[in-house]
């Protein structure tokens, strides 16, 4: 155990196992980069985006978002529908993640059932990244051969998701470049930083393929993770009714009204999330 923590630890002297990070659709990301000077120097680009201060800033876009996910499951509670909460979640990580790194209103919440299709081919490119870990030669070779023929994505999911979500990707990275430059007043999306790096860092700017990668990497990665957490921590909760019973009490306390969520500095402090 000492020994995976040294190796897999925050800051380890190790590069990481090129095989399990060459997906051919991420090729240029800061994921696909195995040594560590050059995937570090890749996501300091994006440090400013991802900073405490930065996120704070947009918290009033991610507050408005999930107060919408709420109402649409209390009309799911009126009707006594049941509701596909994995999908929801889903749903709800990706209007977030659209809205606050590329300021496109992705409406994801709006699709019936939560089907919205990136939330449905997101399941299916996160497979291929586990298949192509195990039957890495196979799949690396299957994944080449439908890059040079996209038809063949038409018979396979997983295929077809890729397309979909690199299109997806592309799109918001040429609408990033395109669009005006932003106000001081308002929040800057994930490449605007990027496109225009500050000459004291002495990094290039990435090329379009690489911002095309890095898109697609951001874009799966902050809708999976999230939701992933929150499903994890839905069962835990439901699964046990001491905690659920104890955290529906701190969280009646923190919104009284059921209708204003707290600033995340406040529910921070709750209890449930101090506690040791």
């Amino acid at each position: 155990m000492d020994a995976y923590n040294e190796v897999f630890s925050v800051g380890t002297k190790f590069d990481k196992q090129a095989q399990f990070y060459d997906h051919p659709l991420l090729e240029g990301s800061h994921f696909n980069m195995s040594d560590l000077k050059s995937s570090k120097s890749r996501r300091e680009m994006f440090a400013p985006f991802l900073s405490k201060a930065a996120v704070s800033k947009g918290e009033p876009l991610i507050q408005t978002t999930i107060m919408k996910f709420i109402d649409i499951l209390r009309e799911y509670g009126k009707d006594n529908r049941v509701v596909d909460i994995t999908r929801g979640y889903h749903s709800l990580t990706t209007d977030i993640i659209m809205n606050y790194g590329w300021q496109r209103a992705s409406g994801a919440l709006d699709f019936p059932d939560f089907s919205y299709p990136s939330v449905v081919y997101t399941n299916h490119f996160l497979v291929s990244i586990i298949i192509l870990r195990t039957l890495h030669g196979l799949f690396g070779f299957m994944a080449g051969l439908a890059l040079q023929f996209p038809v063949l994505a038409k018979w396979n999911k997983m295929f077809a998701a890729g397309f979909h979500l690199r299109a997806q990707a592309q799109d918001l990275l040429l609408d990033a470049i395109n669009r005006p430059k932003l106000t001081r007043k308002q929040h800057p999306s994930l490449f605007d930083l990027v496109l225009q790096p500050d000459p004291k860092t002495g990094l290039p700017a990435p090329s379009i393929n690489d911002l095309t990668a890095e898109t697609l990497a951001f874009l799966v990665a902050g809708e999976g993770s999230p939701a992933n957490t929150l499903i994890h921590g839905t069962f835990h909760i439901l699964s046990n009714p001491q905690i659920r019973t104890r955290l529906q009490q701190e969280l009646s306390s923190a919104i009284p009204d059921g209708c204003q969520i707290p600033t995340a500095e406040t529910l921070e402090k709750l209890p449930y999330l101090v506690r040791n």
